[in-house]
């Protein structure tokens, strides 16, 4: 496993952890993964798509290359919960060695904008977090947009929390011990959980563990605390171009997917959409997120770690140096996506 220099603070009740890149001494630059990444045509091409594409264009291009990097036997299965007559698709996974033992679980999100992606194109990672949280991960398929909009897709992970925390024993898991965690639109959704479960005095989730999540469906102008500039980051002039495409990319498509998810102006400022807004974070669950230096969304999740630890919230937000977004997905290509998932897994063991 590859080190990384990691440098520590607290601010404003924060506790932050900038993780840089291994064997570089440059800032402003991609890490060497990222960087041929990014220069790599069909990503580029990625890229605009997700900028100016067709639903059916985006689709194609949403999922990303990754590699199962587990060092141990793994024991795999495949469920459904039930929900309004709709049968939601769940992929389980934990280590062969402690099946039949009570163990943490975790619930997991995937991205792709509400619309894209699939609980296929996380898999690897999850067996990988499974293998090292000693934990049983639960993958979740939810309906996408626009074929199934807002709330429909939220309220099949929310569901399937509920079943799993309700049929906990049967699963084998320990119910003091539930995480839920996503990558972007999954990160989001893994945060709504979490309120809605807080809201609702049902205690299920101890942990939310959120990869670079949109926290706003929207650009959030305006909320106390938020600036986006692309001052913001550091970037050598001889990466300039790459690196901006990176940041600005994801903030296009933001311009594209909301309008296929929700149902209404005004819905992108409701908290059940787009928790930023919430009025209230007290009693959340411990928090790690974690973030790219090169995203659009970095600036709106450092945002909500503030008002999470402002609200007395155990918050960790962990920044990877050189990175952009959905580097986790790169499981086995980028040595940043086996770093965050021990992140997790640890902070999953510590509960």
């Amino acid at each position: 496993m590859i080190e990384f220099k990691t440098t520590r603070w607290t601010q404003q009740g924060v506790k932050f952890m900038t993780k840089h890149i291994p064997g570089e001494d440059r800032f402003g630059v991609f890490s060497p993964e990222e960087y041929k990444n990014a220069l790599d045509p069909v990503n580029i091409n990625k890229i605009k798509t997700f900028r100016t594409g067709t639903i059916e264009n985006i689709r194609k291009v949403s999922e990303y290359d990754n590699f199962d990097i587990t060092r141990e036997p793994l024991t795999q299965w495949e469920f459904t919960v039930e929900r309004g007559g709709f049968a939601i698709p769940v992929t389980a996974c934990c280590p062969t060695a402690i099946n039949k033992e009570i163990k943490p679980a975790v619930v997991f999100f995937h991205g792709g904008g509400w619309r894209c992606g699939s609980r296929k194109a996380v898999q690897n990672p999850c067996r990988f977090l499974a293998e090292r949280a000693r934990a049983v991960v639960f993958n979740v398929e939810y309906r996408l947009a626009p074929e199934y909009k807002y709330p429909t897709g939220l309220d099949d992970c929310f569901e399937v929390l509920r079943y799993l925390y309700e049929n906990a024993a049967a699963m084998g898991v320990d119910r003091s011990r539930i995480a839920v965690a996503g990558d972007s639109a999954g990160g989001n959704i893994a945060a709504i959980c979490s309120h809605r479960d807080r809201n609702a005095g049902t205690n299920m989730v101890r942990l939310q563990a959120l990869l670079y999540p949109a926290v706003s469906v929207m650009n959030p102008d305006g909320i106390e605390g938020y600036h986006f500039s692309l001052e913001d980051y550091t970037f050598d002039d001889s990466q300039k171009e790459p690196i901006i495409g990176a940041i600005m990319g994801i903030g296009a498509s933001r311009d594209i997917f909301p309008s296929d998810y929700l149902n209404a102006p005004g819905e992108e400022r409701m908290p059940d959409v787009s928790p930023l807004y919430e009025a209230n974070f007290n009693g959340l669950p411990q928090t790690v997120i974690i973030c790219a230096e090169y995203d659009y969304l970095t600036q709106q999740d450092k945002t909500y770690a503030r008002k999470l630890a402002a609200s007395g919230v155990d918050t960790t937000f962990i920044t990877y140096s050189g990175s952009s977004h959905a580097f986790m997905d790169k499981c086995g290509v980028f040595p940043q996506s086996e770093d965050c998932l021990n992140e997790i897994a640890a902070a999953i063991c510590s509960l």
